[in-house]
């Protein structure tokens, strides 16, 4: 998997014009090696979602979001997490 747009479609089955800010942030926290965070992502471990919310401050910060998709997205659930192997998604 090369580029967000694969990532995206891979992980999320969504194109990367369709994420949630939380989803992005999710998805960010992988790079630059998707395989070694796919632990943390199926087993939602606090270390995992305290750099998803660090990611999504630093795109408020940035202004790449507004506050109100800020605030969505520190009170969302994780996005889902894919069973890299089976390719078997379950909601998180």
């Amino acid at each position: 998997i090369r580029g967000v747009a694969s990532a995206s479609r891979y992980y999320l089955d969504k194109e990367p014009a369709a994420l949630s800010a939380i989803e992005a942030a999710w998805l960010a926290t992988a790079l630059p090696s998707p395989r070694h965070f796919h632990a943390a992502w199926q087993h939602e471990s606090e270390g995992h979602a305290a750099r998803v919310r660090w990611v999504l401050r630093n795109m408020a910060r940035l202004n790449v979001i507004g506050g109100a998709e800020l605030e969505s997205g520190l009170l969302a659930k994780l996005p889902r997490a894919c069973d890299l192997a089976a390719m078997q998604c379950t909601q998180k």
